[in-house]
């Protein structure tokens, strides 16, 4: 669309390298909040990575270390962050870690049980190329660089392919943000593959390494959790959901918000639980949480040991909705819980997604879930994805499968997809005050939405102005 190709024309023309790489992070951002379709941008990052790398003097190369993680920013709520705990355990915690945003004490700590040494290098918010030199400098020093960074992250996906010039270092990109674009195409030899969803949008990217099927791990897996007891449903106290609030928010027809009176009337002595979101901020809600704000509660965040004593009350959890959750959903299955959820179209994150009633059906419908179990033993069992993870790490070897032995595929990948950018970010209306040339571009070939996108930035500052 014109709105990208201006952007990408004032990188190309752009002669200083610094504003470059920052005004190729905020593209990046840009398209990650806003699903046009657009999956990668490889012709962009191979040219950053050229001009780069041509003043770039590398230290001297000690093979110290084996494996090395790279992430953007760690969280304790989530699944990403997690996830990359469970691959690192995998690897005996024989791994260091390279962290590039800003992280917390709480997380650094958490952190500290995974991983032999960890080091902040912050380029993320940078664009000072002695940094990102200094991060390819020490990831040129492991065999294997295992990113699980934040799309957007390309001082990351610059500082790995500098490496893989210099050290011929083997790059593993660990797509956990797998429904959404991303840096990182170009660089990575293998692609971790966590969904059938995301494997579809790979056929998209460009792909130029191998992908290779991981999946979700679980650290334990309880057959026996399957036998639920009866429960009637005047009995049920605890619904609780969770997920960022960006899962809940409603798409086109599809809310979850709107089936909550359907809900709390099934359920007619149950209470509501959200984590994840704030309400203050999570406009969707609040038309339902002022009808029911008795019956519902929010948590922006939770510790992981409160998350789970909370978990440990629910008599229902529902996967969150348009977007599912990835670990969330499974785990709560597979640790005893009475699991339930809406057909998305995003899905193939899980065979349990078999267990899910349509969003039009009048009360939720818990569908019989006999012969999935070994389905999710092969997917999710911490050994069975320990197998392919260590398999590509030490010998490159790549796992494939059939998809339609453990999917019921009838999602749209194209669901999400916006037609345009409905608005141009504030981040990237400030660079055109620093850039004359980019302010030219957009007058000349996005008139209507940069017009459009000042008067609504006006009209915020406006009225939190009237507010204080």
């Amino acid at each position: 669309m014109r709105f990208i190709q201006t952007l990408q024309s004032v990188i190309y023309n752009d002669k200083d390298v610094h504003d470059k790489i920052r005004l190729i992070k905020e593209l990046g951002s840009m398209l990650w909040a806003n699903n046009i379709g657009i999956y990668s941008l490889n012709d962009v990052e191979n040219k950053i990575i050229n001009e780069v790398s041509k003043k770039y003097c590398p230290s001297k190369i000690v093979r110290s270390k084996k494996n090395v993680f790279v992430i953007t920013i760690g969280y304790l709520s989530g699944g990403h962050t997690r996830l990359m705990e469970n691959l690192a355990s995998m690897l005996n915690n024989e791994c260091d870690l390279i962290i590039t945003g800003n992280v917390e004490l709480e997380v650094k700590n958490r952190l500290n049980n995974y991983f032999n040494e960890i080091f902040e290098i912050a380029t993320y918010e940078k664009n000072d190329l002695n940094e990102i030199y200094k991060l390819s400098d020490l990831l040129s020093n492991y065999f294997n660089i295992i990113l699980n960074i934040h799309p957007d992250d390309i001082q990351s996906v610059i500082a790995a392919g500098l490496a893989k010039k210099n050290a011929n270092s083997c790059i593993h990109f660990i797509n956990h943000a797998d429904h959404v674009f991303s840096f990182g195409a170009t660089v990575a030899d293998i692609w971790y593959q966590i969904s059938e969803f995301g494997a579809r949008l790979d056929e998209l990217r460009e792909l130029s390494g191998k992908t290779s099927f991981l999946g979700i791990p679980i650290a334990k897996i309880n057959k026996k959790n399957a036998q639920l007891s009866h429960l009637k449903e005047s009995e049920v106290q605890f619904i609780i959901t969770s997920g960022s609030a960006n899962k809940f928010k409603p798409q086109k027809t599809y809310s979850l918000v709107k089936k909550v009176p359907d809900l709390l009337i099934q359920f007619p002595n149950a209470k509501l639980i959200i984590v994840g979101t704030n309400i203050i901020f999570g406009y969707w809600w609040w038309w339902v949480y002022l009808k029911f704000r008795s019956r519902m509660k929010f948590y922006q965040t939770l510790a992981y040991a409160d998350y789970l004593a909370l978990m440990d009350k629910a008599d229902i959890f529902l996967d969150s909705y348009p977007i599912p959750g990835g670990t969330a959903f499974v785990e709560q299955y597979l640790s005893g819980k009475r699991c339930a959820g809406y057909i998305s179209p995003q899905q193939g994150y899980t065979p349990l997604e078999r267990i899910k009633c349509e969003i039009t059906c009048g009360k939720i419908i818990f569908n019989d879930v006999k012969g999935i179990d070994e389905k999710i033993e092969y997917i999710h069992s911490y050994e069975k994805v320990k197998n392919r993870f260590l398999t590509a790490i030490n010998s490159k070897e790549i796992t494939k499968i059939n998809w339609r032995d453990y999917y019921n595929w009838s999602g749209d990948t194209t669901f999400f997809i916006d037609d345009n950018i409905r608005e141009i970010p504030s981040v990237i209306l400030r660079e055109c005050i620093k850039s004359r040339r980019l302010a030219i571009e957009m007058i000349k070939n996005n008139k209507l939405l940069l017009l459009k996108s000042l008067v609504l930035k006006i009209a915020r500052i406006s009225l939190g102005k009237r507010k204080k």
